[in-house]
């Protein structure tokens, strides 16, 4: 991943908090006015809407961030994770080394 992309997705990030924030806030200011004695019905209605429309933005940024994540790390093999193949061919090369050597050797006895 280039710095530019990184710092791409830092900012994305750093936005997704933001956003989280106003969120909190906005359940805040309904608690509160909730809390109060003669709380207004409109406001607590505006500022539910906006948590949930805010709640669910959020999510959505955050289910991107989480798929990008997936694919990058699915997309580039890790070098352990390719180990194994690595060890299966060096072990093939091995033993066609050893096959041409005996029948290297066998030919040789066959031309005495």
């Amino acid at each position: 991943m280039s710095f530019s992309t990184s710092r791409n997705r830092l900012q994305q990030l750093e936005e997704i908090e933001r956003d989280l924030v106003a969120v909190i806030e906005s359940a805040g200011q309904s608690l509160l006015e909730l809390s109060k004695e003669q709380p207004s019905e409109d406001y607590i209605i505006s500022r539910t809407t906006e948590f949930l429309k805010g709640l669910e933005a959020v999510e959505k940024k955050l289910s991107e961030q989480i798929s990008y994540l997936s694919n990058a790390t699915t997309s580039h093999q890790h070098e352990a994770g390719i180990y194994g193949e690595e060890k299966k061919f060096q072990l093939v090369c091995e033993a066609t080394a050893n096959v041409l050597d005996r029948l290297n050797s066998l030919t040789k006895k066959e031309a005495f």
